[in-house]
């Protein structure tokens, strides 16, 4: 049974009861690849199965990742405790230098009551050059260690992160098209794992000839038919989403409504998926009614 839009685009259809164009039904296929080397794990899916998206699906072994892991982690401990000892010398130096300072105040008000000598006084700012030279020799050291630092906590993040792309995880809601690889197979960066794609919404591809397109227009409603059961024609409603700007010869696998058409232009309609509607079918395409009333 047609539904009352459906029907009422058919009757408007071109008037002559053939198709206005035909073509066939397209989905976009999305290739899920391993980011990251190693054997598959768990792969749990088959051709077939319905995938929600952020679902997890599988995972890579990630017992090369944890060694590199721990040996980062501690490096990360043996640098911090460099930038420990580092920090300790300063520290001691500073407490040096402090008890310095006061030596030297105490001195100065010795030296102005002429109960201490100027020597007294040369060997105490001695001291203190001494002193604060090694706490700038010292503190030079800490760029260097805070560098190697923050090159390890990057790497360690970097190994976090491929641990995280480790997960198979699912990029769309979807039907599994295709299982390339399978578990305890070995996976490479790039390597496809399965293909996967949305099939609540079909693309139908069809060609128009170059006096049609006046007739259409981005988002017009359509009517795309299928075959049927004892021939009968199934009905769905469609939406123009894109238009060619550019002429092409007529692809060997269309026909058209003229027995031989040079130039045509690609057409993509977008119809809803009953569970009907297959990769690769054919379909004839009817024009809507508000279409064909503006081509009058």
């Amino acid at each position: 049974m047609l539904t009352g839009a459906v029907a009422l685009l058919y009757s408007c259809g071109s008037g002559d009861g053939e198709a206005d164009a035909y073509g066939n039904f397209e989905v976009d296929e999305i290739t899920v690849s391993a980011m990251v080397p190693g054997e598959i794990m768990a792969l749990e899916i088959k051709e077939g199965d319905h995938l929600e998206k952020g679902q997890r699906i599988g995972w890579i072994d990630t017992t090369d990742l944890h060694l590199q892991r721990l040996e980062v982690e501690a490096n990360i401990g043996l640098i911090k405790s460099q930038y420990a000892a580092i920090a300790a010398q300063i520290e001691v130096l500073q407490s040096n230098k402090k008890i310095l300072l006061t030596e030297i105040d105490r001195t100065t008000k010795l030296l102005a009551s002429n109960a201490a000598t100027t020597k007294n006084m040369d060997d105490l700012n001695g001291q203190l050059h001494v002193v604060n030279k090694q706490i700038a020799s010292i503190e030079t050291q800490n760029p260097s260690v805070i560098g190697q630092l923050n090159i390890a906590r990057a790497k360690l993040e970097q190994i976090n992160e491929k641990c995280v792309k480790s997960i198979i995880t699912n990029p769309i809601d979807g039907i599994v098209l295709d299982k390339i690889m399978r578990q305890h197979e070995l996976a490479g960066p790039g390597m496809p794992i399965y293909t996967i794609a949305d099939l609540s919404v079909m693309e139908f591809r069809a060609y128009l000839a170059g006096n049609q397109l006046s007739r259409v227009k981005l988002g017009d409603t359509v009517v795309v038919k299928v075959d049927g059961e004892d021939g009968d024609l199934i009905p769905f409603e469609g939406r123009i989403k894109w238009i060619s700007d550019q002429a092409e010869f007529t692809p060997k696998i269309i026909q058209t409504k003229e027995e031989r058409v040079d130039m045509v232009y690609a057409i993509k309609v977008d119809v809803l998926n009953d569970g009907t509607l297959k990769m690769g079918m054919p379909g004839e395409l009817y024009f809507s009614a508000t279409s064909d009333a503006d081509s009058k």
